[in-house]
């Protein structure tokens, strides 16, 4: 029965301090969301950035390495 009461205080504690806290007004919640767009937005460029210079050096890696075994490959033949 403690831990019912105890989870009951708890709630109606949260409800007081909840109920005191100062909503958001409907323009600064726009505002914060437009912000982390913005810098989401950022974030995804960066990326995208990233992901095309590794695929480029995994490319030219590539190509260098079948370069090299086919080099290998016909100085066997002759």
């Amino acid at each position: 029965m403690g831990d019912v009461s105890r989870r009951l205080s708890i709630n109606a504690m949260w409800g007081v301090i909840l109920n005191y806290m100062p909503r958001p007004s409907v323009t600064e919640v726009k505002s914060q969301i437009d912000t982390h767009e913005a810098v989401c937005a950022e974030r995804w460029k960066e990326t995208i950035l990233r992901i095309k210079r590794i695929e480029h050096i995994m490319i030219g890696t590539a190509g260098t390495t079948i370069l090299l075994l086919l080099s290998i490959v016909l100085k066997w033949k002759i």
